[in-house]
């Protein structure tokens, strides 16, 4: 199965973008030109692998079925960048993810923390 992507919202202030896929995938999901922060990401792993989010220096691994973000005590992942740089949101899986769907949320960055 092939990496598919698709933009649901892109406006000012954040993207939402939905991913489906299989083992062994990677790919951009998401490209700025701008600091991103990543916010929320609802998703369903098959199989017994894991699924790995990259913004810049942050990671998110994600096993199973849940939503990451927007609850208390799971902040933003935000990465230590200029506000006018160029952000890019990876994935990647492993070969034991027999499938995948997300749907993931950024927020653009407006100001510096």
């Amino acid at each position: 199965m092939a990496l598919s992507i698709v933009s649901k919202v892109d406006d000012t202030t954040k993207a939402i973008i939905t991913a489906s896929g299989a083992d062994n995938e990677s790919g951009t999901l998401y490209s700025a030109g701008q600091s991103v922060s990543l916010a929320n990401v609802y998703y369903e792993i098959r199989g017994t692998g894991t699924a790995t989010l990259k913004l810049g220096d942050q990671s998110l691994s994600l096993t199973g079925f849940g939503n990451w973000g927007l609850k208390e005590g799971e902040p933003r992942k935000v990465i230590e960048q200029e506000l006018n740089t160029a952000t890019t949101l990876e994935i990647t899986t492993d070969a034991n993810v027999s499938k995948f769907n997300m749907a993931v949320e950024v927020q653009k960055e407006t100001e510096t923390k």
